[in-house]
């Protein structure tokens, strides 16, 4: 009897340690898209065109990304407790300036302090998941937090829309903030590094490992080409399912923000849907190349389609689904990376695929800002730039180019390994 129940009462500490950790990289994923359903409000505020918008949502990804590398060095050091705590009280600060800011400079600190405590609620939920569960669910679990991640950009763009048409966007994050405030309350109580019995290594990794676990990395060919596979995978979204997606809609149909943000929300379905799917597929097949092939032709296709055909609506949304389905490949493309290195690098190896993965929001995201900017053709509404159909055309012409290029990489460069481990170290774990 007590056994059972000491086991109920374990597993029962596992959810909720879980969860905790994953609706932390739900609030990080609200606040990383919910600019989407704000353009014209942040445009407004801070007197901004296209460019100083993307510039300002970018400010995320430069504090996201180069949090990647480092993070996974300081959960190792620090354990999750401590880690996912401070990262959750940076991340909550920065949603408060950014909230009560009056000038451009105070909202990028805010968007920065955002990304850098961000960066760390992905990779905090899969340790803490590897370490509280059994290894047999841990696929399931990375499929599901994958998933939430497509629901949390829902949730942050579909109900948040009427939120912001009631209460404005500052009162609308500021809501956001508290619930952060709450989070970082009780993380602390909630979160344990790991289970009572588990047999932790105490040697404490030191930055000198680290360094030399990054030249290791970095000296194979294949780290890179899967990281530009992951980068030419997402750019796409950073673009238009985190930033332009609702505008650009807006501008094709005669439809309010919250109807735009429905059917953008299609995109993040396409991502739901094939990022488990093509994890099944490859296992299935015994194949990575091909699952990693099909996602981005889908996705070149769809855009394709979409950007130079005129399209009925429920048209539109199959073409939408499609577009979510072509960024899919880069959940599976960690699996890839998994099976080339060796587990004393692997999770430095994948801090740095990721690195590669939200570098799109780095670059892209101001690109496309840029050439909206520079093809405006000088219409206004309620004090807001407004942009055609053909500035949209130019902007996005990135976005098939990295469908195809992501399909070529995955195609023809990225190593073929059958599902199984082949570097050397790895078959002797």
């Amino acid at each position: 009897m007590t056994n059972t129940f000491a086991t109920k009462r374990k597993m029962l500490q596992a959810f909720a340690i879980l969860s905790i950790a994953i609706l932390f990289y739900l609030f990080e994923f609200v606040l990383q898209v919910s600019p989407a359903v704000m353009t014209s409000d942040l445009m407004r505020s801070f007197s901004l065109n296209a460019a100083g918008l993307s510039g300002l949502a970018a400010f995320f990804y430069y504090g996201y990304t180069p949090m990647q590398l480092p993070g996974g060095m300081l959960y190792d050091r620090f354990g999750p407790r401590i880690v996912i705590t401070g990262a959750a009280l940076i991340c909550t600060i920065g949603a408060l300036l950014f909230c009560i800011a009056d000038s451009y400079a105070v909202a990028a600190l805010g968007r920065l302090m955002m990304g850098m405590g961000g960066a760390f609620s992905f990779v905090g939920a899969f340790l803490l998941a590897s370490r509280w569960f059994p290894a047999k669910y841990f696929p399931i679990i990375t499929g599901l937090i994958q998933s939430l991640g497509c629901v949390a950009a829902v949730i942050g763009q579909v109900p948040l829309v009427s939120v912001v048409a009631v209460a404005g966007w500052r009162h609308t994050l500021f809501g956001v903030f508290v619930l952060g405030v709450l989070l970082v309350i009780f993380m602390p109580i909630v979160i344990r590094n790991h289970p009572r019995n588990m047999d932790v290594p105490k040697h404490k990794p030191t930055w000198s490992e680290w360094a030399r676990n990054l030249k290791m990395i970095f000296h194979k060919s294949q780290t890179w080409i899967c990281a530009l596979y992951s980068f030419f995978s997402w750019a796409p979204m950073t673009v238009f399912g985190a930033l332009w997606g609702v505008a650009y809609l807006r501008g094709v149909y005669p439809i309010t923000t919250s109807s735009a943000a429905e059917m953008l929300a299609v995109v993040w379905l396409g991502v739901a849907v094939g990022s488990p799917f093509f994890g099944w597929l490859s296992e299935k097949m015994g194949q990575r190349r091909i699952p990693l092939f099909l996602p981005p032709i889908l996705g070149f296709l769809g855009t394709c389609f979409m950007l130079f055909l005129p399209m009925s609506m429920p048209l539109m949304l199959v073409m939408l689904f499609f577009f979510g389905i072509g960024t899919s490949g880069q959940s599976l493309i960690f699996s890839v990376v998994r099976d080339i290195h060796s587990p004393k690098t692997v999770g430095t190896a994948m801090g740095f695929n990721n690195l590669a993965v939200v570098a799109g929001g780095m670059i892209c995201q101001p690109l496309a800002g840029y050439l909206l900017a520079r093809e405006w053709a000088g219409q206004m509404a309620d004090g807001v730039p407004v942009y055609d159909m053909h500035a949209y055309k130019i902007a996005f012409i990135m976005i098939p180019i990295s469908f195809l290029l992501c399909a070529i990489f995955g195609r023809y460069f990225v190593k073929e390994t059958h599902c199984k481990p082949v570097h050397p170290d790895a078959h002797h774990h």
